[in-house]
């Protein structure tokens, strides 16, 4: 007798076969509205800009600092 359980087990297996996985990590997804997203890596960077900076019109990016991200995002 032929297990009912079998046309989806097929299908599965099928969909299983066809899936690749990328050489390289993903880096950029595509969500369901359309948005562009970009993996953000933990790390550290400094914020703001320096005081003598040419250009620089306030205060409002003072004081330039290091911040540390723990996790990618």
């Amino acid at each position: 007798m032929l297990n009912p359980w079998y046309p989806l087990l097929l299908v599965l297996s099928a969909l299983a076969s066809a899936t690749t996985i990328p050489d390289e990590p993903v880096t950029e997804i595509v969500n369901s509205v359309g948005m562009k997203l970009q993996l953000i890596e933990h790390g550290k960077f400094l914020m703001g800009v320096p005081r003598d900076e040419y250009g620089r019109l306030d205060d409002n990016e003072l004081p330039q600092h290091e911040v540390s991200v723990s996790r990618d995002y």
